[in-house]
């Protein structure tokens, strides 16, 4: 099981991390070439759903 602490750190990594996906988006919209614009909307429902999966198994592990 992880501290707080530990578990305060990562929780402010992640949402550092959604600020990067926020502009990453940003960035993605104003793609005009479709194709590529498709493989970045891919990229980033990656990072979304990777991002979803540390949540949820950190909440998990620290019992919250």
């Amino acid at each position: 099981m992880i501290t707080e602490e530990q578990f305060a750190a990562i929780k402010r990594l992640i949402v550092s991390e959604n600020c990067m996906i926020d502009r990453f988006e940003h960035y993605v919209s104003e793609i005009k070439e479709p194709q590529l614009k498709e493989d970045m909307q891919k990229l980033t429902a990656a990072l979304k759903n990777q991002r979803s999966g540390l949540l949820t198994c950190l909440e998990d592990n620290n019992g919250n």
